[in-house]
């Protein structure tokens, strides 16, 4: 089983008050506190609005990787800003929902993306 810790979260109104005030304690402390309980991957979903969720995912990124190892799921309806904001941080990602994107072998192949298995 794998353990994907949803505390960051910007419908989670704690949370969405810490993104808007950009308090990086209150999401340190949620970060590690998944960390310690476990967790194998940590969301990092701000839903914002759609012209300040690349600035804050990207904030949101260095933010939760300088406070833990765990690797993040990345969460947004977006599929460019998806694409984007895998290329940030430094701890592989998991892109949680993948919404009306078709797979393509030649794209992951030029992009040097593993591919495990496709359902």
């Amino acid at each position: 089983m794998i353990i994907i810790g949803e505390k960051i979260n910007g419908v989670i109104p704690s949370i969405r008050q810490a993104i808007a005030d950009r308090d990086e304690e209150l999401i340190r402390k949620r970060t590690l506190a998944q960390a310690a309980a476990g967790a194998d991957f940590l969301d990092c979903a701000p839903s914002t609005a759609t012209e300040i969720e690349y600035e804050t995912m990207v904030w949101l990124i260095d933010l939760m990787q300088e406070a833990s190892d765990v690797p993040l799921c990345i969460d947004s309806p977006d599929a460019s800003l998806l694409e984007r904001v895998l290329k940030e941080g430094r701890v592989k990602k998991l892109v949680q929902d993948v919404q009306q994107i078709t797979f393509s072998g030649n794209y992951a192949n030029r992009t040097g993306q593993n591919v495990l298995y496709i359902t």
